[in-house]
């Protein structure tokens, strides 16, 4: 499930976001909008030299994830989580490496509206290819930030 990008103003998502309840879902979509948002901005940007890609440095236990939740969340993601031998944990080193990576390896220049999870290239969930759904995050984030752009910049 996912919460919809239909909405016409900042109240209205925010709104929606409230009504949800549900702070894994939330995190979820964030997750979501920030490919979306990804790869609309690649598919506007075509011929013009710029690319965007999007990317995932994996679960990373030591990054504050956790700071919200209660004591014995913290101390388990802190201390126990980074030592689990699963292959989605990360380290900030091996995070940092994809950030990286994405952005400066010269075999990457040119080529847009990729996705990379742990330095490797990956396809992203069907969602996050929806060009409908990107076309629509891109007009709701217009709209967020219109307000604080010059006249010019619209």
């Amino acid at each position: 499930k996912q919460v919809s990008c239909k909405c016409a103003s900042v109240e209205e998502l925010k709104q929606e976001w409230e009504a949800c309840g549900d702070g894994q879902l939330l995190y979820r979509n964030s997750k979501l909008a920030n490919i979306l948002f990804a790869n609309e901005l690649d598919r506007r940007l075509k011929g013009s030299g710029v690319t965007s890609n999007a990317l995932s440095p994996g679960f990373i236990p030591g990054t504050g994830l956790s700071r919200h939740q209660g004591g014995r969340a913290r101390w388990f993601m802190r201390w126990v989580m980074p030592n689990l031998p699963f292959k989605f944990i990360a380290t900030v080193e091996q995070g940092a490496d994809c950030i990286e990576m994405v952005c400066v390896a010269p075999e990457l220049e040119g080529s847009g509206g990729r996705y990379f999870h742990l330095s490797q290239d990956a396809t992203s969930s069907p969602d996050s290819r929806d060009e409908a759904l990107a076309a629509r995050l891109w007009a709701l984030s217009d709209t967020m930030v219109a307000a604080y752009l010059p006249p010019s910049a619209g």
